[in-house]
């Protein structure tokens, strides 16, 4: 829903060479949901990506990633079962900012980079203190000797 009611947001993402992955259309519990409702969640996003980026040619091509993150990390079979029928892989972060919870950049900063390694998957929503707190996040991870990459490249999917 959120690519649905910030479609500027999206093309700009898109045109600046960001990937886009997909992580349902309605938040739901992907462990609880059937094959087909696991199917459906993934399948409704994926042409709302596409269809909010048709203008884009080949940069929405490259943009829409078969990536697939499951809401609040629920995962079970049939969930798997769909994301790789449709040729997604499923990723999951390794590090949690709760930037839905806590709106202090100071803490949504820490969280992101303290202790950071290379490979690490760093889970932010598009939120005010989010973005307050990513320059914060950028320089840490430059100060790591570390460099920020799609997650396609960092897990090195096929969706690379």
């Amino acid at each position: 829903k959120w690519a649905e009611k910030n479609g500027d947001a999206l093309l700009k993402l898109a045109a600046d060479g960001f990937e886009l992955g997909n992580h349902g259309y309605l938040h739901r519990d992907h462990a609880t949901l059937s094959y087909d409702a696991n199917r459906a969640e993934i399948l409704v996003t994926e042409r709302l990506l596409k269809a909010s980026l048709e203008g884009l040619g080949e940069a929405a091509s490259r943009a829409v990633a078969p990536l697939f993150a499951p809401p609040s990390g629920s995962m079970g079979g049939a969930m798997f079962d769909a994301a790789d029928a449709l040729g997604y892989t499923v990723v999951m972060w390794t590090r949690d900012t709760v930037d839905w919870r806590d709106h202090d950049p100071d803490i949504i900063a820490r969280r992101a980079v303290d202790g950071i390694a290379a490979g690490d998957l760093i889970l932010m929503h598009p939120t005010d203190a989010t973005v307050a707190a990513l320059p914060r996040i950028l320089d840490a991870v430059t100060a790591a000797g570390l460099t920020v990459a799609p997650v396609s490249e960092v897990i090195g999917s096929k969706a690379a």
